[in-house]
């Protein structure tokens, strides 16, 4: 079991940091481009959200596709 095997979570920035040193996860930002030019967390992977379905792996991942809304 990984450290996300829920799908609803909620970690302190501290943690998140602590998983990203240890190379247990990767930082991706479905920002829009204009708000990833305007910052970013060091080391984020940019993907915009209507391409992350295609470009990730699982069927977790294309879930992230879909605006709950």
């Amino acid at each position: 079991m990984g450290a996300f095997s829920e799908t609803d979570f909620d970690l302190p920035p501290q943690r998140v940091r602590e998983i990203l040193d240890a190379g247990d996860a990767e930082l991706v930002d479905v920002r829009e481009p204009y708000e990833w030019d305007a910052g970013r967390i060091a080391g984020a992977k940019h993907i915009e959200l209507e391409r992350l379905a295609a470009r990730a792996d699982g069927g977790r991942s294309a879930r992230a596709d879909r605006d709950p809304r």
